[in-house]
């Protein structure tokens, strides 16, 4: 397949690829929630028209919308709240969103909205289109962060190379002193399979403690490694698990890739020394058992071999058939005998 792709300069909206690639959400659900998103002149404080609506304006069929809005809904993408009006009558406040969010989340943006405060990006929003006249010039405000650099002092004019004869000659420059020699880093301890499919595991779980650190399959797979030299520096995956979910942020954590690689980047232990890893120690390997020697049972008239267990003389069909002499030889035996299964111990 071959891709010719333009990336557009106006009226574009911005789509995570982790609501792309969500693997139980389907094309509806994904297309409803960007064609939201692409909807301009508005803000979640004026939005009145319920998901239908959009779905409509798309000409999706009520069944169709019906199972991307239930994939919505499971997935902490769309959210319906009971309430009522300035009449007292029942209303759905309906909240969608482009992210995951748990139900306190969304309780608690649904406060900031009704005390007037928006809890969206400030306008104007990224991709909105501007009215331009044709062919005229559209002044645009743009905000940009950049790096400033410190003011470079003026350059001399031309002619100005040639010092004046009165000037003092300039000292000659002394060769710098060689850099010391930095001692040797030890070398990265390597992670094995294991070690990387229990790091994979334990990030693919940091959903459970909050919705919005949920990781697909594609970028757990990329931090793996990462998390996975924890392991290898000796660190356990209970501290793996708690350095990832201890002191969350207050807000909603929109993109949990990279907050989830700082964390591992920034909080990463140190690589351990050679003399401090722990070598693996040599477990002793224990001689197998060898078995007891075959003896004759000493019931009369029997004349079975069996391998004793403990110290009896008697084969277990002789000792459930000649009882009290299994009895007298046991108690005259020097090794005590092992009970029969299905019998117990003799009393």
């Amino acid at each position: 397949m071959f891709l010719h792709a333009i990336p557009p300069v106006r009226a574009f909206t911005k789509v995570s690829n982790a609501l792309l690639a969500h693997p139980r959400l389907g094309a509806d659900a994904k297309v409803l929630i960007a064609y939201i998103q692409s909807v301009q002149g508005h803000t979640p404080l004026t939005w009145h028209k319920p998901l239908s609506a959009y779905a409509a304006e798309l000409g999706m069929k009520p069944g169709r919308f019906r199972a991307a809005k239930k994939e919505l809904v499971e997935n902490g993408f769309v959210h319906d709240l009971p309430d009522r009006n300035a009449k007292g009558q029942r209303i759905t406040r309906q909240w969608v969103s482009n992210v995951p969010l748990s139900e306190d989340a969304v309780h608690r943006l649904d406060e900031l909205s009704k005390q007037g405060a928006s809890p969206s990006a400030p306008e104007p929003a990224a991709g909105e289109p501007g009215d331009s006249p044709v062919g005229g010039v559209t002044e645009t405000k743009t905000t940009t962060k950049t790096k400033t650099n410190p003011t470079l002092p003026p350059s001399e004019p031309v002619g100005a190379g040639t010092a004046p004869a009165d000037a003092a000659p300039e000292p000659e420059e002394s060769e710098p002193d060689p850099a010391p020699e930095k001692p040797d880093e030890p070398d990265e301890p390597e992670y094995d399979v294991l070690q990387l499919a229990a790091a994979e595991r334990v990030l693919r779980e940091l959903k459970t403690a909050r919705n919005d650190l949920y990781l697909g399959a594609r970028d757990a797979h990329a931090l793996a490694p990462h998390a996975a030299l924890w392991l290898a520096r000796g660190e356990s995956l209970s501290t793996l698990w708690r350095e990832l979910t201890v002191s969350l942020p207050n807000r909603l954590v929109e993109n949990a890739h990279g907050f989830v690689r700082d964390r591992l980047l920034r909080k990463a232990p140190p690589v351990p020394e050679l003399g401090a890893r722990p070598q693996p120690q040599p477990q002793p390997v224990e001689p197998a058992p060898r078995p007891r020697p075959l003896v004759d049972c000493g019931a009369p008239g029997c004349g079975k071999v069996f391998r004793p267990v403990g110290g009896e003389t008697y084969c277990g069909p002789c000792r459930i058939e000649h009882p009290e002499f299994a009895r007298v030889c046991e108690a005259m035996s020097e090794r005590p005998w092992a009970p029969l299964p299905h019998a117990g111990p003799a009393v």
